[in-house]
Formats: C-alpha cells, sequence, structure tokens
C-alpha cells in the first residue's frame, strides 16, 4: 500500500505544472491524478483508464504504444508524473517520447525516491505494509534516473524535490532527500 498526503501530492502537481511549458501539453498516466494546475491552452490525457477531468482532450491509449494513440501529433511538455516506475524498460519508455516533443520540447516526470524517508526506514524494516506495491516495477534512486535520463539521449534541465512526506517543506529538504522527485529534461 503506497501511503498518500493531498498536501504533498498537491505541492507535487504544482511544481510539475511550473514546469510545464507551451501551450500544448501531453499528461501520461493521468487518470489516477489528474493536474488541476496545468495553465496550457490544450491539456491531453493519455491513459489506458477514463478519468473526469477538465482535460481538452483524454484518449484511452497505451503510453507504450503512442504511435496507436497519438499518431503525429507533438507537445511541447509531456508529463509522465509516477509512471516510470512502471515501465518494465524506462530507457525504451523515454526514448519513445522524442518524436511526440516539438522541437524544444520537454518531458517531465516524477517518481518515488528509494533512499528517502519513510520508503528507507520501511527498507530497513522490511515491511511490506507501506510503500509498497505491486504495481511498481522499479524504485529508481535519483542518481540512477539522472543516469537512465542521459543515456536515453537528453540533458537535465531541472531537478526538484517535492519535500521530506508527509511535509511539502522543499525549500529546506534536498532532492535526494525528498519522497519524490521531478526531473524536467529536454532532447539533445
Amino acid at each position: 500500500m503506497v501511503m498518500s498526503s493531498t498536501a504533498y501530492d498537491q505541492a507535487r502537481l504544482r511544481k510539475i505544472a511550473h514546469f510545464a511549458d507551451g501551450p500544448e501539453v501531453l499528461d501520461i498516466g493521468y487518470a489516477q491524478q489528474p493536474n488541476p494546475y496545468l495553465k496550457a491552452e490544450r491539456r491531453v490525457g493519455l491513459d489506458l483508464n477514463d478519468a473526469n477531468c477538465d482535460y481538452e482532450e483524454m484518449i484511452c491509449g497505451d503510453a507504450l504504444r503512442l504511435d496507436q494513440s497519438l499518431g503525429g501529433r507533438r507537445f511541447d511538455t509531456i508529463i509522465a508524473a509516477e509512471f516510470i516506475e512502471h515501465v518494465e524498460n524506462p530507457y525504451d519508455f523515454l526514448r519513445s517520447l522524442k518524436p511526440y516533443l516539438k522541437p524544444h520540447g520537454k518531458v517531465i516526470i516524477s517518481t518515488p525516491n528509494p533512499v528517502a524517508f519513510p520508503t528507507v526506514f520501511l527498507e530497513w524494516v522490511r515491511s511490506h505494509r507501506f510503500f509498497y506495491t505491486s504495481e511498481h516495477k522499479y524504485y529508481i534512486a535519483p542518481r540512477w534516473v539522472e543516469r537512465i535520463i542521459d543515456q536515453s539521449g537528453f540533458d537535465i534541465t531541472a531537478i526538484s524535490g517535492v519535500g521530506i512526506w508527509p511535509f511539502a517543506f522543499p525549500s529546506i529538504a534536498p532532492s535526494s532527500l525528498c519522497y519524490q522527485v521531478i526531473y524536467c529534461f529536454s532532447p539533445r
């Protein structure tokens, strides 16, 4: 069971929206938590499940088969928040996003940090009750997320922690200690 804090989740969504640029934004895996803070003129959500939200367009499709869902469409920003830990091959997933970015486009991902409180404590005691889910394929430490991004052909433009869980105090917490970390990057 992955525990949630509404304030923490909202802080993460606000930060992601702050980094999102351009009039067209694609939000991959949005259905569980659409981002109400996105300011783009055209917000497009892509998910396997339908969701009730105020995005201008919602596509029911597979993020691992973007060609079937998006055709030749391109976006200023692609968001895949709390998603990369669910895919078997994060390198291939990130590379697959490049054709769907407009020139000077960017990708924003967020993912849980396995070396942050409380996950590191629960790992020490080998708890499967909290901050543990069968839906995740990986928990990826921040320096390894950076490596995946780099080796997938992107340059990181920003890294931002959300804060120490369950509080969102990013100004006093380095991203390496934050439970969720946001990465912004652009193709080389």
